[in-house]
């Protein structure tokens, strides 16, 4: 699970933008921080691109277990409780 980054530490995402005034957003567009920002972002996706990379393979590990669990519930039943016999009949 991928949770969001809420610090703001990085002066370049939204989370810093947030907690900013007026003149402190001023003050911070006079530098050009897109190098930062592409950096940071990238990241973002990075981890995000990583995590869906691993999805199919754990949704498959959780079909595998399901299946399993199956087969060890099948033969845990005993089929001679089922069975009809002729003389109770």
């Amino acid at each position: 699970m991928n949770l969001p980054r809420l610090r703001g530490t990085d002066h370049v995402s939204f989370p810093y933008w947030a907690r900013c005034d007026s003149q402190q957003i001023r003050a911070e567009m006079s530098d050009d921080r897109r190098p930062d920002r592409i950096r940071v972002l990238s990241q973002i996706a990075l981890r995000k691109y990583q995590g869906q990379g691993r999805a199919p393979y754990l949704l498959l590990a959780a079909v595998a277990l399901i299946v399993i669990d199956g087969v060890a519930l099948i033969g845990t039943v005993h089929p001679e409780r089922f069975t009809i016999d002729p003389t109770q009949a």
